[in-house]
Parts: C-alpha cells; structure tokens; sequence
C-alpha cells in the first residue's frame, strides 16, 4: 500500500517532536522579533538596554545615570551620590564631596572650617569667618559672642576677674561676696580687703578713731 505523501510527511514531523522535543521544520526562519534558542525553539529577542542603563533580573531595563559620578565636570546634587573629583559642586544634605573646592558641607557652606553652617545660610554660626566662634564655643573676655547664645561675654567666660561688692563706697571690697565677670559690675570693686562694707570710715589706712571699732583694718 502507498501512503500518501502529505500523511508521511505529518507522520515524520511528529515523530521527530516526539524524540527530541525541540520542534518542528528547526532549519525555518523564526517571526520577526524572535530567534532561536539552543534548544531549537522560537522565543522573544530581549531588546538591548540604552546606554546609562542595566537590565533587572526580571528583564526589565533601568535607568541608573546620575548617581556615583566620579568625573569631573559632573554636577550632582541628590543625597547619597558620591562625587568625589574637582569640578563637582554639590550642596545637598548627604551627599559625599571631598574634593578641594567642592561646597559640600553637610547643610551648607562653613567659611571657616568649624564644622557649623553659617547663619546667613539658615545654619547656627554667627560667624563664619571665625573658626573660634559657633556654637558650643568657650565664651571669652573679648567683647565677641564667641558660643553663639546671643550674649557678649555672657556668665563665666574664659579670663573673667573676680570682683567684690562695696557698699559703703569707700573703695574697697567686701571679700564675703565675690562675681567674676569680664569687667566691674555697677558697685562692685577688684579688692576684698574692706572689714566693715557698712562703715565708710572703716578701711585700711583710715584714720583710727575713739569708736570702739577697727578703722584701719589692721585687726
């Protein structure tokens, strides 16, 4: 018996797929926007990702340009990028600029190098051009309001003198009271050699007097 032609050729392709399971006709060109794969199959062709790109696990492509930029010229301002070379000016909170010349202080520019952004750029140095002066800062006897506070040579400042209260105003002091302070407040004298601040008379080298009282302080 003969069998027909189209029948045989059916009864092979089938035969074939079924020992190899790679398919039928593998020597026919696959659709536009297909290719063979290693097992013989027609499948998806994944489109080349762009420049500045990389693909995801899942195929998908992703833009990833703009962040950790090392060459000069770059200008990146989003937190985290780490630009690192002379050219970068980046001003962002967080961002990772130490090349010399960047403004890249965390919060803003710090004249002076105190680690305190300046006060004109919404941060707390009320002077950035004096490393000695932000916030924190020892407060001095120099007519300058070195932490910051808002007070000139507010309470304890460094070289501050001890001075003593006279109440009697005959220049000298009563040595139970003592304040220091950068200069004499309304009052106060720099002795405390005054024995009776309540006598006016009473002082050293006052005239000694019938008084039953000690008017030199030599006692």
């Amino acid at each position: 018996m003969t069998i027909p032609l189209p029948r045989l050729w059916l009864s092979l392709c089938l035969l074939s797929l079924t020992l190899s399971m790679s398919g039928c006709a593998q020597s026919d060109p696959c659709p536009d926007g297909q290719g063979r794969t290693a097992d013989g199959f027609c499948a998806e062709l994944l489109v080349p990702c762009l420049e500045g790109q990389v693909r995801l696990l899942n195929g998908e492509c992703v833009d990833v340009s703009g962040d950790d930029d090392d060459s000069s010229g770059d200008d990146d301002d989003t937190s985290g990028d780490d630009d690192d070379t002379s050219g970068d000016d980046d001003d962002t909170s967080g961002d990772d600029d130490d090349t010399s010349g960047d403004d890249d202080t965390v919060g803003g520019p710090d004249a002076d190098g105190d680690g305190f952004v300046a006060l004109s750029a919404g941060g707390s140095d009320c002077d950035d051009d004096d490393s000695t002066v932000h916030p924190g800062a020892v407060e001095l006897c120099d007519g300058i309001d070195n932490n910051c506070n808002g007070v000139v040579d507010g309470d304890n400042p460094g070289g501050a003198l001890p001075w003593y209260p006279d109440a009697d105003a005959d220049g000298y002091g009563n040595p139970q009271f003592e304040v220091s302070a950068c200069e004499a407040p309304e009052g106060y004298v720099g002795n405390a050699d005054d024995c009776d601040d309540q006598a006016g008379h009473s002082y050293p080298g006052a005239e000694e007097i019938c008084d039953d009282a000690d008017n030199d302080c030599d006692h």
